[in-house]
């Protein structure tokens, strides 16, 4: 099955610079648990989650370091304490949004998408033509998917067990 087939195509969209309240706000508003955030020629620059919102809350970890001869040795990544401050401090969708985007086309199968929501997690997947947004696609989509499909695989199997047993009685 393909992603056109399942994907969500009404897809709400904000700017970088829509303030981090009002994305918030959308989420719940929309029942959505990310947003895509756009430029104006609906080409994506990052999406904001959940997650991303919710760890303006959090407390931020910051790095382990030792004082040597007046320098500081960070033992770890610094960048990603600057990482995190920033996203602590974010006031627009543009400084709190995740830029690294997994993204498909409206051809890939829902299987490939399944696996990369897992091996990345990641909730939701945009959908893209060139750049430009066409749709979404969720955890939920694919759940939806395999609850509304599974009953016909059974009465499938269910069919070819019926038919195999009629055989064997009639000693074909």
């Amino acid at each position: 099955m393909k992603v056109r087939d399942i994907m969500e195509t009404v897809v709400i969209t904000v700017p970088p610079d829509e303030p981090v309240k009002k994305v918030a706000k959308l989420l719940v508003q929309h029942d959505v648990t990310a947003i895509p955030v756009v430029d104006k020629y609906n080409k994506i620059l990052g999406i904001v989650s959940e997650e991303d919102l919710v760890y303006r809350l959090a407390h931020p970890h910051l790095p382990p370091h030792i004082e040597l001869l007046g320098g500081v040795i960070y033992l770890e990544n610094p960048f990603e304490m600057k990482h995190e401050l920033k996203k602590l401090t974010a006031i627009t969708a543009g400084e709190i949004m995740t830029d690294k985007v997994f993204t498909v086309t409206g051809d890939a199968e829902v299987e490939d998408v399944a696996t990369l929501m897992i091996e990345n997690d990641v909730n939701g997947i945009p959908v893209v033509r060139e750049g430009k947004i066409l749709g979404i696609v969720t955890r939920h989509d694919i759940v939806m998917t395999l609850a509304k499909s599974e009953p016909n695989e059974e009465n499938e199997k269910k069919e070819d067990k019926e038919e195999s047993e009629e055989e064997d009685t009639t000693g074909e």
